[in-house]
C-alpha cells in the first residue's frame, strides 16, 4: 500500500487527481527528515480516491493557486472544498468537468476574492453547510450553469454578497436556492 500511496500523493499517478503532489516533500536539511507539513498529511484518506484537490478549513487562506482541466470519468471533481470558513484569494481555476470548483461544506464564513473560474460543467460555487455567508469580491466568473448554488430542497440560511464581479455565460441563473431564508446581493457586478 506504500508503493500505492505515493503513486497517487508523490507521483500523481492517479487518472482523478492527474498530475498533483499532495504529499509533502522530505528535506533532511530543511526539516531535519520529517515531513515538510510535520505528522499529519495534507490530505484526507479518501482524497486520493477522489477528484478533490485542496481541503480548505478552520478559517485558513488559499492563495495563488491555478487549477486546469481537471478531468474525471464520475462527473464528481471537486478542486476546493471548504469547512468552518475560509480565505480564497487569487484563484485560477479553468476546466473543471465535474459538479463545480468550489463547494462550501459546513457553517463559516468564506471570502472568496481576485478568482477566476471559467468553464464549469455545471456550477463554479456550491454551499451545503448551514448558516454559511460567502463574500464574494472582484471575480471573473466565465461559462457554465450557475455561479452559486444552495443544495436543493435545504431551508438554512445561506446569504452571498458579489461585488465587482465579472458574469457572463451562465445559462441558467446567477444564484439558486430553494430556501426562503437566503439571501444574494450583487452590486457593480
Amino acid at each position: 500500500t506504500d508503493i500505492v500511496r505515493q503513486m497517487v500523493t508523490r507521483w500523481g499517478m492517479s487518472e482523478a487527481v492527474g498530475p498533483v503532489t499532495l504529499a509533502p516533500r522530505e528535506s533532511p536539511f530543511l526539516s531535519g527528515g520529517a515531513p515538510a507539513f510535520g505528522a499529519s498529511k495534507p490530505y484526507s484518506e479518501t482524497t486520493a480516491a477522489q477528484s478533490l484537490l485542496f481541503r480548505v478549513e478552520n478559517g485558513a487562506r488559499l492563495r495563488n493557486v491555478i487549477i486546469s482541466h481537471i478531468p474525471t470519468r464520475s462527473n464528481t471533481a471537486r478542486a476546493i472544498h471548504v469547512y468552518a470558513g475560509a480565505t480564497l484569494e487569487n484563484i485560477d481555476i479553468k476546466k473543471v468537468f465535474g459538479e463545480l470548483a468550489i463547494s462550501i461544506r459546513t457553517a463559516g464564513i468564506v471570502n472568496i476574492t481576485k478568482m477566476t473560474s471559467a468553464d464549469s460543467a455545471d456550477r463554479h460555487i456550491n454551499a451545503i453547510g448551514v448558516n454559511t455567508r460567502v463574500n464574494i469580491s472582484n471575480c471573473i466568473f466565465r461559462n457554465g450553469r450557475k455561479v452559486y448554488r444552495q443544495n436543493g430542497g435545504t431551508t438554512y440560511p445561506t446569504h452571498v454578497s458579489m461585488t465587482n464581479c465579472d458574469i457572463s455565460g451562465m445559462t441558467d441563473e446567477v444564484f439558486r436556492t430553494d430556501s426562503p431564508h437566503s439571501t444574494a446581493t450583487l452590486s457593480n457586478s
